[in-house]
């Protein structure tokens, strides 16, 4: 009998040595099988890639852009062609240098480059990404972009505001007239800015915002851009994120996003209160051509015309970002002005 229990503790003896050889095995058989697996998509993915200079660790190709950007991408494009491939720390950014390598990204192949990369800024300021410019590419993309494109920045819509961009350029006009009539000299700068800020408010948000109030809000906002483009370590170096943190900038950031907040909220609210009962959602497109931008926003939301509810928050993001859209476009166009009419025409009429 002992005999017969000593033979049966040897064999299941055996049987667990033989059981965890095999398991190891398995294991070790499975670990090499995914190394090799990685090791060949990362060789496919090096043939199939751009060209890349070397890069660093953590930090990448971060060391070689320099204080002058543009040159030094000029002097890597040389040297590396018209399609390169940059790492800022995780974060892999493709340089395109020619118009032909641009058209094939931006035409041919939209669609694999539509997507945008995910910052902390456009979180914050853009209540968490929900504007059109950096929202990511998808379902709800799509159907802000529609929003955009029917009905804030069609070619109709800009029209429709014709009537207040020539009653502030012909204010600015009789400005300098009587400036240069007293021998003033003209701060074309200031007024540059003063009428853009005027025309936008008025197509924007319905009214100028001028004096002391017009003055914070748009200091604040370009605090908001200069927030915007200033870079952030969080956003190439995930793990560095508490950087931010600790140098003041999310703090600030969030400060005057909070600001800019109740500013728009102060708007939406004046918009609600002075439709009343006259916007039921029936009007005809005549009276939405009248309508500032917050008024369509509205109607929008009021009506669900395009399916999907819009929140106050996309309507405060859409706003945002319109207004500097609007501000860029009609400052460009004032500086042509000022180069083509001002300086030919109405400088040369005075002196002669």
């Amino acid at each position: 009998m002992s005999t017969f229990l000593h033979e049966n503790s040897s064999a299941w003896f055996f049987l667990g040595i033989a059981t965890f050889i095999i398991f190891f095995l398995r294991t070790v058989i499975n670990l090499l099988l995914s190394k090799c697996k990685q090791n060949f998509n990362s060789a496919m993915t090096k043939r199939t890639s751009p060209p890349s200079p070397p890069k660093l660790p953590i930090i990448g190709n971060l060391h070689q852009l320099g204080t002058l950007t543009h040159r030094n991408l000029q002097s890597l494009a040389q040297t590396y062609g018209p399609l390169m491939l940059l790492h800022f720390g995780k974060v892999p950014i493709l340089v395109v240098s020619t118009a032909e390598a641009a058209r094939e990204v931006m035409k041919t192949r939209d669609l694999v480059f539509s997507n945008r990369p995910h910052r902390k800024m456009f979180d914050i300021f853009l209540y968490d990404s929900r504007d059109v410019a950096s929202a990511p590419y998808g379902n709800y993309w799509r159907q802000i972009r529609s929003i955009s494109v029917l009905h804030l920045l069609s070619a109709k819509k800009v029209q429709s505001f014709g009537a207040v961009r020539e009653e502030e350029i012909s204010i600015m006009m009789d400005k300098i007239k009587q400036c240069c009539s007293s021998l003033i000299p003209v701060n074309l700068t200031d007024l540059f800015s003063a009428v853009t800020n005027d025309i936008v408010c008025r197509a924007a948000l319905g009214r100028r915002y001028s004096g002391g109030e017009g003055s914070k809000f748009w200091e604040i906002l370009n605090v908001m851009m200069e927030l915007l483009g200033a870079p952030v370590i969080g956003d190439c170096i995930p793990w560095l994120d508490w950087l931010g943190r600790v140098n003041g900038m999310y703090g600030r950031a969030k400060r005057v996003a909070k600001q800019l907040d109740e500013f728009f909220d102060q708007v939406v609210d004046e918009h609600v209160s002075r439709r009343g009962h006259d916007v039921h959602g029936d009007g005809d497109d005549d009276d939405e051509e009248q309508n500032d931008l917050v008024d369509i926003l509205l109607k929008i939301q009021e009506t669900n015309a395009l399916g999907f509810h819009i929140d106050k928050r996309i309507v405060k993001a859409l706003i945002l970002v319109r207004i500097r859209l609007i501000q860029c476009a009609i400052l460009h166009r004032l500086l042509i002005f000022s180069r083509q009419t001002l300086v030919s025409n109405f400088v040369k009429s005075l002196i002669f």
